[in-house]
């Protein structure tokens, strides 16, 4: 007779086989009596984060209590789908990790006859990013009361909420504190950290958490996200030097993350594969001024693969709100809010972007810069902008062209505004243009010294490729609004719409649109509802989704994705 096996015996195989069985709660605490050669039970917690992600395995939690923690923290390891590794907040405050460290009181010594302060030694040199900006380039960081304040190249240039790093010569930080104040009566720091969390694992899941500060230098950050599966949100990231979050490796997930006031960027993505942002926030980016034309503002993807942006809000950037630049593919941004960046939603040298339900207003009013627009596509192919809303831009919707670009990634392929869908959506109260098309060399040759040959004006002229616009709504009150530009303005072969009629006749590109006011019940106040008798109604013009707006209280699901 055959025995069967026991009945526990089972169970536990299939415990084992869905993770951990006997999963752990890592404390991290910065009391009296934590230490990191404590077992981490929330009456012998541990002292620092990375002792608890050292101990951390599949299944498990590593829960921070309320404090401040100076360190840098890399989880390499894995969780599985069944039991993510949990790093998380306690609900007894706030945890923050800090690129800055204390400068008490007493490493200060004040300059005769001078509000300077001296802070020695001061060996710490930060890397810089090679420009031709060389204070934008530096990385120091020196922070008063929780206020940065502004960074000096010569020790003559000091002057009230300003500080000098001479790490070389002098080996002495200066700082010169507003009212020639003692650093005594202050709370002094300074940054001196590059990473403050860096994940590379996978099934990795990251909650509740404050990061502030870091030397980072551009396109570096100090919440990196690699790895797989992993999944970061309700986090905060601000005031570091360069770029708040990296976003890459795969199938990874922010959720409800605020990244704002950064040096450089909000967000940076490179080479990711199907990627999600979820109800994020970038705000205020770029606060060091880098060229907006390099990389620079909300956030930046390159390279990438099937990156998906939803519900999520870029408002205040200097430079670009969302900008996909380089060879992405396949990449989608839906339901999301861009307002008063240099342009809000940018797609650049790219391909099978779909831009769709967004609402862009106010972007591009400041600066000079003419290629400023709610939607701009530039050297893009195969893209689809439908039932979006750009209103009260410099440019509603905007398309540039400026000859065939290549890029060394991608040997012998060809960028050049190509099959462009543009459907379905409103672009009404801009103060330059509602639809433009322009190009520095565009519509009209290659851009090289030499006549362009007929093949090359056949691959760059709209009219014999497979573009279709239709049932779009545009209007110009007419007081020093355009309706639609076909041509760079400093050329001599555009031309200048004052009506729908006339384009069409000329090249034959929209279908089913038309000018008229849209009746929005109060664009002015943010309310884009449209009226019963708006015009926009009857061709389906305008959202069929509602985005994201900051007024909007986003959801919290709770749950891992997987």
């Amino acid at each position: 007779m055959k025995r069967s096996k026991p009945v526990f015996l089972e169970a536990l195989a299939i415990l084992l086989l869905s993770g951990n069985t006997w999963a752990v709660t890592y404390h991290v605490a910065q009391t009296a009596g934590a230490s990191d050669a404590n077992p981490g039970t929330s009456l012998s917690p541990l002292v620092t984060i990375q002792a608890g992600v050292n101990k951390a395995q599949p299944g498990d939690t590593v829960l921070i209590h309320t404090g401040t923690y100076r360190e840098s923290v890399i989880v390499g390891q894995a969780g599985s789908a069944q039991a993510p590794i949990t790093i998380t907040a306690a609900s007894d405050g706030q945890v923050t990790l800090s690129g800055a460290d204390p400068a008490p009181a007493r490493q200060w010594v004040k300059v005769a006859d001078q509000p300077i302060w001296q802070h020695t030694p001061w060996t710490y040199h930060g890397p810089t990013h090679p420009s031709d900006q060389l204070l934008v380039g530096r990385t120091e960081q020196v922070i008063v009361d929780g206020k940065l304040l502004q960074q000096v190249l010569e020790r003559n240039k000091l002057a009230a909420g300003t500080f000098y790093a001479d790490p070389v010569i002098a080996k002495a930080l200066y700082i010169w504190l507003p009212a020639g104040d003692s650093p005594a009566n202050h709370t002094v720091e300074t940054s001196l950290r590059r990473s403050l969390l860096s994940i590379t694992g996978s099934y990795i899941v990251v909650s509740g958490l404050h990061f502030i500060y870091g030397t980072n230098t551009a396109q570096k950050s100090v919440l990196d996200v690699k790895g797989s599966h992993n999944l970061v949100e309700d986090c905060i990231v601000e005031w570091t030097n360069g770029c708040g979050v990296g976003f890459g490796g795969s199938n990874n997930i922010l959720r409800r993350v605020i990244s704002r006031f950064n040096g450089q960027m909000g967000l940076g993505s490179s080479r990711s594969v199907l990627n999600r942002m979820e109800q994020c926030t970038l705000q205020g980016n770029n606060v060091k001024r880098f060229p907006t034309g390099w990389e620079a503002g909300g956030m930046k993807v390159t390279n990438s693969r099937q990156f998906q942006i939803e519900r999520s809000i870029a408002i205040q950037n200097n430079g670009p709100g969302f900008w996909w630049d380089i060879d992405d593919q396949d990449g989608v941004i839906e339901q999301s809010y861009a307002a008063d960046n240099h342009t809000g939603i940018f797609v650049e040298i790219s391909e099978n972007i779909t831009v769709r339900n967004n609402l862009c207003i106010r972007n591009g009013l400041t600066g000079k810069n003419w290629g400023y627009a709610g939607i701009k596509l530039g050297e893009a192919m195969r893209c689809t902008v439908e039932h979006n809303v750009a209103a009260g831009n410099r440019t509603g919707i905007e398309v540039r062209q400026q000859g065939i670009r290549t890029i060394d990634s991608v040997p012998g392929k060809q960028f050049h505004s190509d099959a462009l869908t543009i459907d379905h959506n409103i672009s009404a109260f801009n103060t330059q243009w509602q639809f433009a098309l322009y190009g520095d060399n565009g519509f009209w040759g290659s851009g090289k010294s030499s006549p362009p040959t007929q093949a090359e004006l056949d691959l760059l002229n709209p009219d014999l490729r497979h573009w279709r616009l239709t049932n779009n709504l545009y209007y110009a009150t007419g007081s020093g609004e355009g309706l639609i530009l076909w041509g760079a303005e400093w050329q001599p072969n555009h031309t200048k719409f004052a009506g729908l009629p006339a384009f069409l006749a000329a090249h034959r590109l929209e279908q089913n649109s038309v000018a008229a006011d849209p009746l929005f019940v109060n664009w002015q106040a943010g309310n884009f509802d449209l009226l019963p008798a708006s015009p926009a109604r009857q061709i389906g013009a305008g959202f069929t989704q509602t985005p994201a707006s900051p007024r909007q209280a986003p959801s919290n699901s709770g749950q891992p994705p997987w």
